[in-house]
């Protein structure tokens, strides 16, 4: 039975919500400049945005936001392990309930409802009622979960810090990869073996974003490699997607944004809206806007015009990390400084007492 840390009620003279883990107090910097944090299972940490009060926000760091079939909301964070919001609780589940690291960086559900998670100390899977972690032990090449996906056949592939790995049902297989040794640029994680993201387009091919490699297409045989020589934007990739007319879009850093139909790419860059040519990662909606994450806060891109979600439109914190649809159709944004919520008229933050149902 795995015991969970319930978010507790607030007191007007008394704060008894217990965090999962101890907190150090975060270091104060300017809005544009990052600083390197260490712990003891992140040791490459950025600080983005004003400080956060960790009473209201979520996490401090919301790298991924993931709704299960259950309606379930999750949210990876970097030093919070997982926080699971049923629509009436918020629980965190971290080392101490047999969750396998406090940062976690993906999130998937497997065939089975399986859900696995991508963390600091290798992969966990959560099948309703325990967690069973994984590691270096079980075959994965390090233990640095990045990414994480699902394909049409029911398999797990994992992106990791040292390369790519499937999953056989009991042991994790390398899948190789060729990863040269790139040089170490600022804003980019220092390390060449990494795989940023994962998807499987329409077709079946396995698309792999690389940090500083370019991407690669599998095609179930063949390896396709499609780099800045080709026309790709930028080798540090940070995110892929398809969109509903079959185009690849890629979301880089120091190449803007990149879309691909197959023959051509045409880059985006800050001569149409984006404030900075490093954009985190980039999410279809269902209605088949493109949105993206820069430094100026999240850009829906509705295929004619770009429209900007900021600070003035209710985004407390413009460093965007992930975007989640619900069923509902929301948009959700998980930021620097917690997660936020937009119903298609407005933004709100999304904090620990909203969960709990006892917000505004």
């Amino acid at each position: 039975m795995i015991r969970s840390t319930l978010v507790a009620v607030w007191s007007l003279s008394l704060l008894v919500f217990v965090a999962s883990c101890q907190r150090q107090k975060p270091l104060t910097t300017e809005n544009e400049t990052p600083v390197h944090l260490t712990s003891d299972t992140s040791k490459y940490v950025r600080k983005y945005g004003p400080e956060i009060d960790y009473n209201v926000a979520i996490s401090e760091y919301v790298p991924c936001i993931f709704q299960d079939s259950r309606g379930d909301i999750w949210f990876a964070t970097n030093g919070d392990g997982v926080a699971r919001h049923d629509g009436k609780t918020l629980i965190y589940y971290t080392p101490a309930d047999g969750f396998g690291d406090i940062t976690v960086r993906d999130i998937v559900e497997d065939q089975q409802s399986n859900l696995w998670f991508a963390t600091n100390e290798g992969i966990t899977r959560y099948d309703g009622t325990t967690f069973h972690n994984y590691t270096t032990k079980d075959g994965l090449p390090h233990p640095h979960g990045w990414a994480l996906l699902v394909d049409k056949a029911g398999t797990l592939w994992v992106g990791t810090e040292g390369g790519v790995c499937k999953f056989d049902g009991k042991r994790f297989q390398p899948f190789q990869l060729p990863l040269e040794e790139t040089a170490v640029k600022s804003e980019a994680y220092p390390a060449s073996q990494l795989v940023n993201g994962m998807m499987q387009d329409r077709a079946g091919n396995i698309w792999f974003a690389t940090n500083g490699n370019g991407v690669f297409r599998y095609d179930g045989k063949e390896l396709t490699h499609l780099t800045d020589q080709d026309g790709l934007s930028s080798n540090f990739v940070q995110a892929v997607i398809e969109d509903k007319q079959g185009n690849m879009w890629f979301s880089t850093l120091y190449g803007g944004v990149c879309r691909y139909n197959g023959k051509t790419f045409t880059k985006f860059d800050t001569r149409d809206g984006l404030e900075t040519e490093h954009v985190w990662t980039i999410f279809e909606d269902r209605d088949g806007n493109i949105w993206m994450a820069d430094r100026g806060g999240a850009l829906r891109y509705d295929g004619t015009t770009f429209t900007r979600f900021g600070e003035r439109e209710g985004l407390g914190n413009r460093h965007v990390q992930s975007f989640m649809q619900d069923t509902k159709g929301h948009i959700w944004f998980g930021t620097s400084g917690g997660a936020y919520h937009y119903d298609g008229k407005t933004i709100t933050h999304f904090r620990k007492m909203d969960a709990m149902g006892r917000g505004c």
